[in-house]
């Protein structure tokens, strides 16, 4: 019997999403909010193509909890999570307002897109 392949569903996302109303940092990590908070925002970025969180502390470590509560954070060469500022210290300028040229993404990680 020949295998059929099925083919990839189209996009879920909106050509022009609305403004979303962002979900509370602690809704989002707190044990007791989760479950609601954690499906509106993965339910947003599957629709929307994206979802806002606001109320984040403003560090690492906070942002690090809110990320893996919607995935895991992929290895690459700089570790599973690391910081960026726009100064050039890295000289890269997808760190910078500055216009960047197609290029590829993910090279380096050890788990790359696609």
């Amino acid at each position: 019997m020949e295998e059929k392949l099925v083919p990839l569903s189209p996009p879920m996302v909106e050509n022009n999403p609305p403004e979303l109303f962002p979900i509370d940092y602690k809704d989002i990590v707190e044990p007791s909010h989760t479950e609601t908070g954690l499906r509106t925002l993965l339910s947003q970025i599957l629709t929307h193509g994206y979802g806002e969180i606001e109320n984040s502390p403003p560090d690492l470590e906070s942002t690090k909890k809110a990320v893996t509560k919607i995935s895991h954070a992929q290895n690459t060469i700089y570790g599973d999570f690391s910081e960026w500022t726009a100064d050039l210290a890295h000289a890269d300028t997808a760190y910078t307002s500055d216009h960047v040229n197609s290029h590829t993404d993910t090279s380096y990680f050890s788990e790359p897109m696609g």
